[in-house]
Protein backbone atom coordinates (compact mmCIF):
# COMPACT_ATOMS: atom_id res chain seq x y z
CA UNK A 1 0.00 0.00 0.00
CA UNK A 2 1.08 3.47 -0.99
CA UNK A 3 2.05 6.01 1.75
CA UNK A 4 0.15 9.30 1.61
CA UNK A 5 3.45 11.02 0.41
CA UNK A 6 4.03 9.08 -2.62
CA UNK A 7 0.59 9.35 -3.72
CA UNK A 8 0.68 13.00 -3.39
CA UNK A 9 4.34 12.72 -5.07
CA UNK A 10 2.94 10.91 -7.76
CA UNK A 11 -0.30 12.63 -8.05
CA UNK A 12 1.38 16.05 -8.27
CA UNK A 13 3.91 14.17 -11.40
CA UNK A 14 1.35 13.48 -12.92
CA UNK A 15 -0.30 16.59 -12.77
CA UNK A 16 2.40 19.21 -13.54
CA UNK A 17 4.81 19.23 -15.98
CA UNK A 18 8.38 17.91 -14.94
CA UNK A 19 11.21 20.60 -16.48
CA UNK A 20 14.72 19.83 -16.64
CA UNK A 21 17.72 22.04 -16.77
CA UNK A 22 21.43 22.01 -17.70
CA UNK A 23 24.22 22.63 -14.89
CA UNK A 24 26.88 22.32 -17.50
CA UNK A 25 26.39 22.82 -21.20
CA UNK A 26 30.05 23.69 -22.23
CA UNK A 27 31.20 23.84 -25.95
CA UNK A 28 34.40 22.34 -25.31
CA UNK A 29 33.08 18.67 -24.87
CA UNK A 30 29.98 16.62 -25.50
CA UNK A 31 29.21 16.07 -21.68
CA UNK A 32 26.25 17.77 -20.21
CA UNK A 33 24.84 17.54 -16.72
CA UNK A 34 21.69 19.13 -15.21
CA UNK A 35 18.37 18.25 -12.41
CA UNK A 36 15.33 17.28 -13.12
CA UNK A 37 12.82 17.19 -10.39
CA UNK A 38 15.14 15.16 -7.51
CA UNK A 39 17.16 13.76 -10.00
CA UNK A 40 20.21 14.50 -11.41
CA UNK A 41 21.63 13.35 -15.03
CA UNK A 42 24.76 13.35 -16.95
CA UNK A 43 24.22 12.91 -20.80
CA UNK A 44 26.91 12.25 -23.88
CA UNK A 45 25.33 15.25 -26.19
CA UNK A 46 25.83 14.89 -30.00
CA UNK A 47 25.36 18.17 -32.77
CA UNK A 48 24.08 15.32 -34.49
CA UNK A 49 21.56 12.25 -34.73
CA UNK A 50 23.25 8.79 -34.54
CA UNK A 51 21.89 5.14 -34.94
CA UNK A 52 23.07 4.85 -31.31
CA UNK A 53 21.72 7.41 -29.63
CA UNK A 54 18.51 6.67 -27.79
CA UNK A 55 16.07 6.92 -30.33
CA UNK A 56 18.81 7.00 -33.05
CA UNK A 57 18.73 10.79 -31.98
CA UNK A 58 21.72 12.92 -30.30
CA UNK A 59 21.95 11.36 -27.09
CA UNK A 60 24.44 8.15 -26.86
CA UNK A 61 24.83 7.95 -23.07
CA UNK A 62 22.25 9.19 -20.50
CA UNK A 63 22.41 8.29 -16.61
CA UNK A 64 19.62 9.45 -14.18
CA UNK A 65 20.66 9.20 -10.58
CA UNK A 66 18.45 9.76 -6.88
CA UNK A 67 19.77 11.59 -3.96
CA UNK A 68 21.91 8.57 -3.28
CA UNK A 69 23.14 8.46 -6.86
CA UNK A 70 22.15 5.17 -7.55
CA UNK A 71 21.02 5.11 -11.07
CA UNK A 72 17.15 4.99 -12.11
CA UNK A 73 17.70 5.00 -15.66
CA UNK A 74 21.07 3.97 -17.56
CA UNK A 75 21.96 4.14 -21.47
CA UNK A 76 25.00 3.88 -22.64
CA UNK A 77 24.82 2.91 -26.38
CA UNK A 78 21.87 0.57 -25.52
CA UNK A 79 19.60 0.26 -22.23
CA UNK A 80 21.39 -0.66 -18.79
CA UNK A 81 18.22 0.40 -16.70
CA UNK A 82 15.21 0.83 -18.79
CA UNK A 83 12.45 3.78 -18.13
CA UNK A 84 10.02 2.53 -15.69
CA UNK A 85 6.47 4.27 -15.24
CA UNK A 86 7.94 6.20 -11.88
CA UNK A 87 10.77 7.25 -14.01
CA UNK A 88 9.22 8.53 -17.72
CA UNK A 89 8.31 11.70 -16.62
CA UNK A 90 11.62 12.36 -15.84
CA UNK A 91 13.29 10.96 -18.55
CA UNK A 92 10.80 12.51 -21.17
CA UNK A 93 11.65 15.84 -19.58
CA UNK A 94 15.41 15.12 -20.34
CA UNK A 95 14.91 14.22 -23.48
CA UNK A 96 13.16 16.93 -24.24
CA UNK A 97 15.46 19.38 -22.99
CA UNK A 98 18.45 17.58 -24.64
CA UNK A 99 17.03 16.85 -28.45
CA UNK A 100 15.71 20.71 -28.45
CA UNK A 101 19.24 21.69 -26.82
CA UNK A 102 21.65 24.42 -29.27
CA UNK A 103 24.07 22.40 -31.47
CA UNK A 104 27.54 23.63 -30.10
CA UNK A 105 30.29 22.11 -31.94
CA UNK A 106 29.01 23.51 -35.64
CA UNK A 107 28.00 27.29 -34.37
CA UNK A 108 31.66 27.41 -32.64
CA UNK A 109 33.34 26.34 -36.03
CA UNK A 110 30.91 29.43 -38.14
CA UNK A 111 31.80 31.95 -35.67
CA UNK A 112 35.54 30.30 -36.47
CA UNK A 113 35.39 30.66 -39.91
CA UNK A 114 33.48 34.18 -39.63
CA UNK A 115 36.90 35.37 -38.00
CA UNK A 116 38.82 33.45 -40.48
CA UNK A 117 36.57 34.77 -43.35
CA UNK A 118 36.19 30.86 -44.67
CA UNK A 119 32.37 28.72 -45.30
CA UNK A 120 31.88 26.42 -42.80
CA UNK A 121 30.23 23.27 -44.83
CA UNK A 122 27.43 22.22 -42.47
CA UNK A 123 26.50 18.58 -44.24
CA UNK A 124 28.01 15.49 -45.98
CA UNK A 125 26.15 15.42 -48.81
CA UNK A 126 27.62 19.40 -49.42
CA UNK A 127 30.89 17.71 -48.99
CA UNK A 128 30.51 14.74 -51.19
CA UNK A 129 28.81 16.88 -53.70
CA UNK A 130 31.46 18.91 -53.89
CA UNK A 131 34.29 16.15 -54.13
CA UNK A 132 32.03 14.74 -56.78
CA UNK A 133 31.61 17.61 -58.56
CA UNK A 134 35.61 19.12 -58.34
CA UNK A 135 37.90 16.35 -56.98
CA UNK A 136 36.13 13.33 -58.18
CA UNK A 137 36.69 14.24 -62.24
CA UNK A 138 40.22 14.90 -61.75
CA UNK A 139 40.53 11.18 -60.89
CA UNK A 140 37.97 9.59 -63.32
CA UNK A 141 40.13 7.27 -64.61
CA UNK A 142 41.93 5.98 -61.27
CA UNK A 143 40.99 2.78 -59.26
CA UNK A 144 38.88 2.70 -55.95
CA UNK A 145 41.99 2.78 -53.72
CA UNK A 146 43.49 6.06 -55.48
CA UNK A 147 39.51 7.86 -55.27
CA UNK A 148 39.59 6.60 -51.41
CA UNK A 149 43.06 8.52 -50.58
CA UNK A 150 41.69 11.36 -52.41
CA UNK A 151 38.49 11.49 -50.54
CA UNK A 152 40.98 10.69 -47.05
CA UNK A 153 43.40 13.63 -47.74
CA UNK A 154 39.80 15.66 -49.02
CA UNK A 155 38.71 15.19 -45.29
CA UNK A 156 41.85 15.97 -43.66
CA UNK A 157 42.24 19.09 -45.06
CA UNK A 158 38.47 20.18 -44.01
CA UNK A 159 39.84 19.33 -40.60
CA UNK A 160 43.10 21.08 -40.63
CA UNK A 161 41.15 24.28 -41.92
CA UNK A 162 38.35 23.01 -39.12
CA UNK A 163 35.80 23.30 -41.66
CA UNK A 164 34.48 20.21 -39.92
CA UNK A 165 34.55 18.42 -36.37
CA UNK A 166 36.30 15.45 -35.52
CA UNK A 167 33.24 13.45 -34.93
CA UNK A 168 32.28 14.65 -38.48
CA UNK A 169 35.26 12.97 -39.93
CA UNK A 170 35.57 10.27 -37.76
CA UNK A 171 31.80 9.20 -39.13
CA UNK A 172 32.15 10.13 -42.72
CA UNK A 173 35.72 8.80 -43.01
CA UNK A 174 34.27 5.23 -44.22
CA UNK A 175 32.14 6.76 -46.92
CA UNK A 176 31.88 5.04 -50.24
CA UNK A 177 31.79 7.38 -52.52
Amino acid sequence: MKSLREYINESLINESKIKAEFTKFSKKDNWVKGIVGDYKFEAKLFDEPSMYGINDGRVSKLSITDKQNNWVINYDRGWDIEVTKKTKPYFDAVMELLEKSPKRFLESLKEHAVDKGTVVIEGKNDIIKYFKSEILPDLEKSDNNTIKEAWINYLNELLADKEITQSQYDSWIDTKI
